[in-house]
């Protein structure tokens, strides 16, 4: 569904040009016409080819009214879809392979992708505990060593701090100081 805006983008109108023809095809737009929030106009895929087809007439250099008209006629005589909407045009076409082949290269990055996780994945599977290799085995050796001599470092100053004086003992026994 398509708002007046997103409208006047695509048939390369102002949205007053859009309004204006909405309102000249309103008896054959009504089924394709719904009302969103506040109110607003959405017109779906079929409104939006029929608007195409009214542009496609004042290109050829006829008057607004009368490609309304001629595309009223059509779907009163119950013109085959294919006639009422336009025709894929060579920009179109060139969009469209250059999505298809962004959509194969991504679905290659992807593929790429899930094979290098799978493989991190067996690699971290492999280094779990109880699978420990000698390198690594060194390095947990060394940190080891490491914490316990931090605890020994930890519980020597604790001593200290245990044999020091109270506070109050300290400020006390200080030397007077020098006023000379």
């Amino acid at each position: 569904m398509y708002d007046i805006k997103s409208l006047a983008r695509i048939l390369g109108m102002t949205e007053r040009e859009v309004r204006y023809r909405l309102t000249l095809l309103d008896t054959i737009l009504s089924n394709h016409i719904k009302q969103g929030k506040n109110r607003k106009i959405l017109v779906d895929q079929g409104g939006v080819a029929l608007l195409r087809r009214v542009k496609h007439f004042e290109e050829q250099g006829m008057p607004v009214l009368a490609a309304a008209e001629k595309v009223k006629t059509e779907v009163a005589s119950r013109a085959s879809p294919s006639d009422v909407a336009p025709r894929e045009t060579s920009e179109t076409a060139a969009l469209v392979e250059v999505l298809r082949e962004q959509i194969r290269r991504l679905e290659e990055d992807k593929r790429f992708l899930q094979e290098r996780v799978k493989l991190l994945e067996e690699l971290l599977y492999a280094r779990l505990p109880g699978r420990v290799g000698a390198d690594v085995q060194t390095d947990l050796d060394y940190l080891r060593r490491t914490i316990e001599a931090q605890r020994e470092e930890i519980a020597k100053l604790r001593r200290a701090l245990e044999a020091r004086k109270p506070w109050w003992k300290r400020l006390f026994s200080r030397p007077a100081p020098n006023r000379n």
